[in-house]
């Protein structure tokens, strides 16, 4: 289990991330539409792009979930 450090205000934070990342939902990548043109039809094109926020993880350090 990782370390835990008491902060001010009485919240944990630890080292081990636990907590699901907001921008992906926990999948570490996201689903992105790009616009494009393709044989001069305007098109969407989806792709699938690392999440920058948790390093394709899916989960962010910091702040420990109440069990």
């Amino acid at each position: 289990m990782g370390q835990r450090e008491r902060q001010p205000g009485g919240h944990q934070v630890g080292t081990t991330p636990r907590t699901v990342c907001h921008r992906c939902g926990g999948e570490g990548q996201m689903l992105i539409q790009r616009h494009a043109v393709i044989g001069g039809v305007g098109r969407t094109a989806t792709v699938f792009q690392d999440c920058p926020d948790c390093d394709n993880t899916g989960k962010l350090k910091g702040l420990v979930p109440p069990l």
